[in-house]
C-alpha cells in the first residue's frame, strides 16, 4: 500500500472527527484534531509531510469550517515550519514533555488566526478562544499513540 493512502485516511478520520457534533458547552474545548494529525505527521515524516500538505489540509479546513478562504491555510504553514524546524527536538522528549511542547505550536496557530480574525474585525471576545492549546496539548498523548500504532500497521517508515 503507498504511503499516501494511510496518512490521507488519518485526515479524513481527523476531518471527521472535527465535525461531529458536541454538546454546546463542549464545542469550545475541542481540539483542533486536524492540525494535531499534521502535527505528528509533520514531526514522523519531515521530508514528506511539510509545506504542501500544511496548505493542503488547510484550504480544506477552512471550506469545511466556513472561515475565511487561506485563513488555516497560513497558520497551518507557519506550525509546519515550526514542527519540521525543531521535528529532531521533538522526536526526542517523553511523552509528557512532547505534550507540554505542543502547547506553542497549538498557541501559534490561535495566535495567527486571531490576528487575521483581528484584521477583519471579528476577533474573539472571551478568554474561552484559548482552551483548544489546552486540550490540545492533553489530548496529544492520545493522539500521538493512535497515530504511531496506525504507522506501525500500514509499516510506514
Amino acid at each position: 500500500m503507498p504511503h499516501f493512502f494511510p496518512i490521507a485516511l488519518s485526515f479524513l478520520a481527523a476531518f471527521w472527527v472535527t465535525l461531529l457534533p458536541l454538546p454546546s458547552f463542549l464545542g469550545t474545548l475541542e481540539p483542533p484534531w486536524i492540525l494535531l494529525t499534521l502535527i505528528y505527521w509533520t514531526i514522523a515524516f519531515p521530508h514528506r509531510i511539510g509545506f504542501f500538505t500544511a496548505w493542503t489540509v488547510g484550504i480544506f479546513y477552512d471550506c469545511l469550517q466556513g472561515n475565511l478562504f487561506g485563513e488555516s491555510a497560513i497558520a497551518f504553514i507557519l506550525v509546519a515550519y515550526f514542527i519540521i524546524r525543531f521535528a529532531e527536538q521533538l522526536r526526542m522528549f517523553p511523552i509528557w514533555q512532547a505534550s507540554l511542547a505542543m502547547t506553542a505550536p497549538l498557541l501559534m496557530y490561535q495566535i495567527v488566526v486571531f490576528w487575521i480574525e483581528g484584521f477583519l474585525r471579528h476577533p474573539p471576545k472571551t478568554w474561552v478562544y484559548w482552551l483548544p492549546c489546552v486540550t490540545g496539548a492533553v489530548f496529544w498523548p492520545l493522539i500521538f499513540s493512535m497515530l504511531r500504532g496506525w504507522r506501525r500497521y500500514c509499516k510506514i517508515y
